[in-house]
C-alpha cells in the first residue's frame, strides 16, 4: 500500500513537471500538494504578492518617504535655530561680561587718580619744575596731570532706588521679598497697593504684576467698566487683573517694559518680553514695540500696537472681546491663548508684569 501511495505521488510530480512547459507551472513536494492547489492558484498568489509589494513601493514612495524628509528636514531647520539661539545667548553673556569689566576697570581709574595727584603738588614745587602750576592755571593744578590729559571718567553711583515700582523698592531695601507693596509711579501724588515680583528676570529684579490668570476662580467675560476699574485679588495665586485706570497711571510717565510668562498644560513654560509698553488715551490704547528676539513664546503682542481695549459690551479693535490682541491673548475672556506658542491651544497659566526703565529719559503722558 505505501509503495503505492509513493508511486502516486511521483506520478503527479511528473505530470505537474509535464505542465510547466505550458504553464511554468512546477510543483516540488516531498509528500501530496495541498488539497485543490493548482498552477492557476500558485499564479494567483504570485500576482497577489507582486501587487502587495508594489503597493509597499509606492506608498514608501509617496508616503512615507516625504513624510521621513518633512521630518528630517524641521529636525534639521530646530537644530539650527538651537544652535543661532545658543550662539546669540552666548554673545549676549559675553558683551555682560565686557561690561563688567569696563565698569571695574573705570572704577579703579577713578580711584587711583586722586592718589597719583596727592603726591606730586603738597609739596613745595620747584620754579619751572614740570608739573608746578603756572600762576593763573584753571583748577590750581595740584594734579600734575599732563595738559591735555583726559579725565578719568568717574564710576557710575550705586542706584539707591525708590518707590516708584517693584525694581526701585528691590534697590532700596535688598531684602524685599515677593509680595504685596506700595508704589507711588512717576508723576502720580497717591501710592497703589501692587504685587511684587521679586524673583524673576536679571538685576535689576522687581517686576508689577498687572495680570495673573492661573486658578480659573475668576471669569474674564466682563463689561468695559470692570476692566478700568480691575478686578481679583492681587496676591498669588489669585486671578487677577489691575485696571485699565491704575495701568495708565503706572505708564504715564517714564519708559515701561513688559514680561509675559506663560505655562502650558504640560507645565512647560516660555516668555516673552517687549522693551516699550504703554497705555493712553480714552480707549487706553496700547504702545507695545522691542520685542527681545531671545523670547521663547514669539511674538504674541507686535502687532497689536496701536490697538485699543475692547470688552463684550465695547468694540474698539473690531472683535467685541476682552483683551486687544484680535487673534486671542492673555486678556481673552475665551482662555489665555499665544499663537505664537501653542496656536490655538488654552494655556494653564499666564502673568503680565511691568518693570520701569532705569535711567531712561521721562516720557511724555
Amino acid at each position: 500500500m505505501l509503495e503505492m501511495r509513493t508511486l502516486a505521488v511521483l506520478l503527479l510530480a511528473c505530470l505537474a513537471t509535464l505542465g510547466s512547459a505550458q504553464d511554468k507551472c512546477v510543483f516540488k513536494f516531498e509528500a501530496a500538494p495541498p488539497k485543490g492547489t493548482t498552477c492557476a492558484s500558485l499564479k494567483d498568489i504570485t500576482a497577489m504578492d507582486k501587487d502587495l509589494t508594489d503597493i509597499k513601493a509606492k506608498k514608501m514612495e509617496t508616503e512615507i518617504a516625504p513624510a521621513m524628509k518633512k521630518l528630517e528636514d524641521a529636525v534639521k531647520k530646530r537644530v539650527e535655530v538651537e544652535k543661532k539661539l545658543a550662539e546669540m545667548t552666548a554673545k549676549v553673556q559675553k558683551m555682560d561680561e565686557d561690561m563688567k569689566k569696563l565698569d571695574k576697570a573705570a572704577t579703579a581709574a577713578a580711584a587711583a587718580k586722586p592718589a597719583a595727584g596727592s603726591t606730586g603738588a603738597a609739596g613745595a614745587a620747584k620754579p619751572g619744575a614740570a608739573g608746578a602750576a603756572k600762576p593763573g592755571a584753571a583748577g590750581g593744578a595740584t594734579t600734575g596731570a599732563k595738559p591735555g590729559a583726559k579725565p578719568a571718567t568717574p564710576a557710575k553711583p550705586a542706584d539707591p532706588g525708590d518707590d516708584k515700582d517693584c525694581a526701585g523698592l528691590k534697590l532700596k531695601e535688598k531684602s524685599k521679598r515677593t509680595g504685596l507693596a506700595s508704589i507711588k509711579p512717576p508723576g502720580q501724588s497717591a501710592a497703589m497697593q501692587v504685587w511684587c515680583n521679586m524673583d524673576i528676570g536679571e538685576e535689576p529684579r522687581g517686576w508689577v504684576v498687572i495680570l495673573r490668570r492661573e486658578n480659573g476662580n475668576l471669569d474674564f467675560d466682563k463689561k468695559f467698566a470692570d476692566y478700568e476699574k480691575g478686578f481679583g485679588t492681587p496676591s498669588s495665586p489669585n486671578d487677577y487683573w489691575i485696571g485699565l485706570q491704575n495701568l495708565q497711571k503706572i505708564t504715564a510717565q517714564d519708559e515701561w517694559q513688559l514680561y509675559v510668562s506663560l505655562t502650558d498644560h504640560d507645565d512647560k513654560e516660555a516668555f516673552a518680553k517687549y522693551k516699550k509698553f504703554k497705555v493712553s488715551g480714552a480707549d487706553y490704547k496700547l504702545t507695545i514695540e522691542g520685542f527681545d528676539i531671545l523670547s521663547t513664546a514669539g511674538d504674541g503682542l507686535t502687532d497689536s500696537n496701536g490697538v485699543g481695549f475692547s470688552a463684550n459690551d465695547k468694540d474698539n479693535d473690531g472683535s467685541k472681546t476682552s483683551k486687544y490682541h484680535k487673534k486671542g491673548d492673555p486678556f481673552d475672556s475665551r482662555g489665555i491663548f499665544w499663537r505664537e506658542w501653542r496656536q490655538n491651544k488654552n494655556l494653564k497659566k499666564a502673568v503680565m508684569m511691568l518693570q520701569r526703565k532705569r535711567g531712561a529719559k521721562p516720557a511724555s503722558g
